[in-house]
């Protein structure tokens, strides 16, 4: 019941993010998430494992975009909490067995990409939400199995028919297996590559290490 809720002001810098506002910080170091399409507010005490939530009827009436928006961005905080990295990516292996890491921005081909890659049979940890978790001297990508959600014009490209329409989102969600490949929980990356959005041709260029992490 949002009746119930913490709402007192809150004088804190607000970081937007796509219809969430969130705060942290000194006075009181906890996070706070309100999502605005819909009433809901999420509050993590300070070095909290635990969130509490409050949740109107009507945020619940709007559930996919809660889910992937309000619910995600509180996951994403308390896995932080416990080592788990948040990274805008996808994440696959290639037939030969190595696992590559595709970071970018939102509309940079990421699911694109992830899609494409399927359907020449790699495996697919995710194409869009990445943790990264330490793994001795190296770092495995965690992934959830979702469908990856693709715009009619890649539809068209991949001729792809069936999936499951996504309405919320006016896109079609796949799983791996239906375009060819299979879904993996985990990625241990031998290869990062950064998306970037351009008018040219598709094209890869190498990047020393420290240029890469610049």
């Amino acid at each position: 019941d949002l009746g119930t809720a913490p709402l007192e002001n809150d004088a804190r810098p607000v970081l937007w993010e796509a219809g969430l506002r969130i705060q942290a910080g000194p006075p009181t170091d906890e996070v706070r998430i309100t999502w605005d399409p819909a009433p809901a507010v999420a509050v993590i005490r300070a070095s909290a494992r635990r969130a509490d939530l409050y949740v109107s009827a009507e945020a619940l009436d709007r559930f996919e975009d809660f889910r992937r928006s309000f619910l995600g961005t509180t996951l994403i905080v308390l896995l932080r909490r416990l080592g788990w990295h948040y990274v805008h990516a996808a994440a696959a292996i290639d037939p030969a067995g190595r696992g590559w890491l595709f970071a970018g921005a939102p509309r940079s081909g990421k699911s694109t990409t992830s899609a494409l890659l399927a359907t020449c049979g790699w495996s697919l940890a995710t194409d869009d939400m990445a943790f990264l978790v330490a793994a001795g001297e190296r770092v495995r990508v965690a992934g959830a199995y979702e469908p990856i959600a693709l715009r009619d014009g890649v539809l068209r490209l991949l001729d792809a028919t069936g999936g499951k329409e996504l309405a919320a989102r006016q896109k079609m969600g796949f799983t791996p297996e239906q375009l060819g490949g299979r879904w993996v929980p985990t990625v241990t990356p031998d290869l990062l590559m950064f998306s970037e959005i351009h008018s040219g041709q598709t094209r890869m260029e190498p990047l020393a290490p420290r240029a890469a992490f610049s």
